[in-house]
């Protein structure tokens, strides 16, 4: 239909340049109209609409079909959408996050496959809806504010989303315009809000995350005190008649309490990352040395196999302390002469760290339990290790799984790309 006005938006002011040479006296309009469909020199930009200049038999005097005219330029406007909306498409083409592009109204214009296979409907279906129409009940009356913040500064937001099949599932958005366009950057959040649900299902952790802050700040001040005054006590500034024979055993236990509060910090609910562009690789062999000597000391081997990987944003501090418990915990579960392995592998659009050891593996009571506060089956543990690392795994957006049996453990650790 559009095609077919256009032709006759040609025609139409073809013949009236024809008839117009034969005027007389030459209104003074403007000069050729920036039409990049009509090309003819000396058309007018403004024709009104009730001027009778010529008739449209044979070219002479009539009436221009100005409303031709004002199509022909919407043709031009629906040609420079069309050319925008395949250039962003053929830069999200490949994207694996879902990829819509809509009008300033929400009219949806286009997706990329990865949004056809997320939502469960055909290319043609999805561009004959609206944003709006892809929203639950509850979240409709959002849809216009997001619309708005997304065409002035650009949007990131979570919400819900509605498949073809009628299942509703979370999603984060990252809307922005580009010229007339909206493009929607939209990230199937599932799994990180059944991590997230998992996480705070625990009610001794979410105890833990709101007391840690506050009981570390007041308890490590009392640490302080008394752990000076045994270092006195200690060096022999002090009398040591009292206090010799206990001083080593109350630094120790000091010492404990003090790691615990450290671990107790890293499950705080507002910890804040310090995440830097890093090389998973790189940070492993910085600390093969301390590990070897470790392991070494057991009668125990490591052995690593890193194949070339891309960089992460990682907060080195927190991928330290998950590497070093996740292989403590291998070495501890292996006799001498036992060997754990780290291994890193890149896939297409994860990287996987990964801990091996040839131990007696993990009872399945306990490792159905993984993950629960306190639980340790070593002497001297206090069990928040794994806690703390599932933690830190979940901050990263990270996955963690678990694998045992009589052969060894296998921690495997992935990371999106």
């Amino acid at each position: 239909m559009a095609s077919e006005r256009g032709k006759k938006c040609i025609e139409s002011i073809s013949r009236f340049y024809v008839c117009q040479q034969k005027l007389i006296h030459k209104p003074k309009f403007l000069p050729k109209p920036k039409l990049a469909l009509i090309n003819f020199p000396n058309v007018y930009r403004n024709i009104p609409y009730d001027s009778n200049l010529c008739r449209e038999n044979h070219g002479t005097c009539g009436k221009v079909n100005a409303y031709a005219y004002g199509q022909g330029i919407v043709i031009l406007e629906e040609a420079k959408k069309r050319t925008r909306l395949a250039k962003c498409q053929r830069v999200f083409k490949d994207s694996h996050h879902s990829c819509l592009f809509t009008d300033l109204e929400g009219q949806i214009l286009g997706a990329n496959t990865a949004a056809l296979e997320t939502y469960g409907y055909t290319q043609k279906k999805l561009c004959g809806m609206k944003i709006y129409d892809l929203s639950p009940m509850e979240s409709k009356d959002l849809v216009n504010k997001q619309l708005q913040e997304a065409y002035s500064l650009g949007i990131t937001y979570e919400t819900n989303h509605v498949r073809n099949n009628g299942e509703c599932f979370p999603v984060e958005v990252n809307s922005f315009r580009i010229e007339t366009l909206l493009v929607s950057i939209i990230q199937d959040i599932t799994q990180r809000k059944h991590l997230e649900r998992e996480f705070v299902n625990s009610e001794a952790i979410k105890v833990i995350g709101k007391v840690a802050s506050g009981l570390a700040h007041e308890v490590r001040n009392g640490i302080t005190s008394v752990h000076g005054f045994i270092q006195l006590v200690a060096s022999g500034i002090l009398s040591q008649d009292r206090f010799a024979k206990n001083s080593e055993i109350m630094l120790l236990e000091l010492n404990h309490v003090d790691r615990i509060i450290s671990e107790l910090l890293l499950l705080a609910s507002n910890r804040s990352l310090n995440l830097e562009i890093k090389n998973l690789n790189q940070i492993i062999l910085a600390m093969i040395p301390s590990l070897e000597d470790i392991a070494k000391s057991q009668g125990k081997t490591i052995e690593i196999q890193l194949e070339e990987i891309p960089d992460l944003l990682l907060d080195e501090d927190e991928i330290n302390y998950l590497i070093r418990i996740l292989v403590d915990n291998a070495l501890d579960s292996m006799v001498k002469g036992g060997k754990a392995s780290i291994i890193t592998h890149k896939e297409e659009k994860t990287l996987s760290l990964s801990i091996h050891d040839n131990g007696s593996g993990i009872e399945p009571e306990i490792l159905n339990q993984l993950g629960t506060p306190f639980l340790t089956t070593k002497d001297s543990g206090i069990g928040l290790s794994f806690v703390i690392c599932k933690s830190i795994v979940m901050r990263h957006n990270a996955t963690l799984k678990v694998e045992s049996s009589h052969l060894g453990t296998i921690v495997q650790i992935k990371f999106d790309i």
